[in-house]
């Protein structure tokens, strides 16, 4: 049977605010698992304990296939969908029905959004749009970039969440209510960079309105956490064998979650500090933490992984030369740069090791390559940067590029935003030097030296021979 509302008798949900008519303030843009495992379930939670009464309305801006078939096979199951946070010892299964809707971006949907707004129904808006979508290259806002252009001079196709926010900003103005925004996108300071582009686009678009961005929108930066593999069929197939009905819209993640909040007296939000989310005053240490330590660690071992034909996550941080690699790497050029006293980075970076050696979640590989170049970028160079600029040993960021560089001559195919520039830069480099010359994103060429360009050159010459391991011993030592 299908996972609809009328089986929900028949499967002992003891979930009561299912049936409830709860108020649609919350408004989410992004419908990725990570979302559904994350800040779905913080609401889950609250509306199980009957602490609030606010639903959310989940809205897609990219009309892809894949996004496409999601939104209908999610509709087919009346917005119900599974959760099943996987340990190393158990499994634990929850039935979701937090978001109310999920919408795809068309004229019909954008028009229901507006008019929520223009009601003041709406408070809150989240976002997990990738970094990608952000369209901020090395810090500074690409509004040159021909979607951006597109939502500068057109208001009925909308492409990128700029054109949608301007939308919202102008429903604002309208219902003269405030609503609070919080990026939980992996940027240091995400909301308020975005809040910086922001005003750059609508400074552009329509002056009259980019003067009310201050007062009718609130913006507190965020950092989340919890990893989401894709879900897979095994999954799907323990689910239909346990509860009797087949999801074809489950999400699995770890059993670990967290969602830090920047403080913010004037946010409106419901009271979630009352299910674990944190509200703090310095939250620009805990993502840079975050990013330097957690999303480095499967970032810095990511093509190399691929290249050495590991398949899934846990088996790169089982084998003993990647954990090597990767305690040298954070112990000896990222801790030494953040901030002293703040935490105990050893202990976390021995978390965060333990999460990725979950063999109970299978995450891909090869989903941690996506979109490889902007990752570099984001949780690669800010340190390579500040070792540079302190003459330190730049070797290991040395194997990081070779086994990236050769990912990306290697493969035919690989999700990159920037995929045809990484190729077509490729092709027109003599040698793999050139290439690091002059790769913009991530640009790293003002930034390294002779000794990196010779350990460069030297690894990628051992990985090309197989030695996988003589490289990061080199790298490590």
């Amino acid at each position: 049977m299908k996972l609809q509302k009328s089986i929900l008798y028949k499967i002992k949900n003891t979930n009561n605010y299912f049936k409830t008519d709860l108020k649609e303030k919350w408004l989410h843009i992004g419908s990725g698992n990570f979302h559904r495992s994350h800040q779905a379930f913080y609401l889950h939670e609250l509306l199980k304990r009957r602490l609030t009464d606010w639903s959310i309305i989940n809205f897609e801006l990219i009309n892809s296939k894949k996004n496409i078939k999601f939104n209908k096979d999610i509709n087919k199951q009346e917005n119900l969908f599974t959760l099943i946070t996987k340990g190393n010892d158990k499994s634990r299964f929850f039935l979701i029905n937090s978001i109310r809707k999920f919408l795809i971006n068309n004229k019909k949907n954008l028009n229901y959004i507006y008019k929520k707004i223009s009601n003041g129904d709406i408070k809150l808006i989240t976002l997990t749009i990738t970094e990608n979508g952000y369209y901020i290259d090395d810090k500074k806002f690409n509004i040159l970039n021909t979607k951006i252009q597109n939502d500068l001079k057109k208001n009925n196709k909308i492409k990128t969440i700029y054109g949608l926010m301007f939308l919202i900003l102008k429903a604002c103005s309208i219902s003269k209510k405030k609503i609070s925004i919080i990026s939980c996108d992996n940027i240091e300071q995400n909301s308020t960079n975005f809040k910086k582009a922001f005003k750059i686009f609508c400074k552009k678009k329509n002056k009259k309105l980019y003067n009310k961005i201050d007062k009718y929108l609130i913006f507190s930066n965020s950092m989340v956490d919890r990893i989401t593999p894709g879900s897979n069929y095994i999954t799907k197939n323990i689910i239909k064998k346990k509860f009797g009905y087949t999801d074809n819209c489950h999400v699995e993640s770890e059993n670990h979650i967290e969602w830090i909040v920047s403080k913010n007296k004037r946010i409106n939000l419901p009271p979630l500090h009352k299910v674990g989310v944190k509200y703090v005053s310095n939250i620009s240490d805990y993502q840079e933490m975050k990013m330097k330590i957690l999303n480095a660690s499967h970032c810095s071992t990511s093509f190399l992984a691929s290249l050495n034909k590991k398949k899934f996550v846990y088996e790169t941080f089982n084998d003993k030369k990647f954990l090597y690699f990767i305690n040298s790497y954070i112990k000896k050029d990222v801790i030494p740069l953040l901030k002293k006293n703040f935490y105990n980075y050893n202990f976390f970076l021995k978390q965060v090791v333990k999460r990725f050696r979950n063999k109970a979640l299978p995450d891909l590989v090869e989903r941690t390559t996506i979109n490889g170049s902007k990752n570099l970028e984001i949780f690669i160079k800010p340190t390579l940067s500040d070792n540079s600029k302190q003459k330190r040993n730049l070797k290991r960021y040395a194997l990081i590029f070779a086994s990236w560089y050769l990912f990306v001559k290697r493969e035919k195919r690989f999700q990159d935003q920037n995929f045809n520039y990484i190729k077509k830069t490729i092709k027109n480099s003599k040698d793999p030097l050139e290439f690091v010359n002059k790769i913009i994103i991530p640009n790293i060429k003002y930034l390294i030296d002779n000794k990196f360009k010779d350990k460069f050159l030297l690894y990628i010459n051992l990985l090309n021979k197989n030695k996988f391991k003589q490289a990061i011993k080199d790298a490590s030592k």
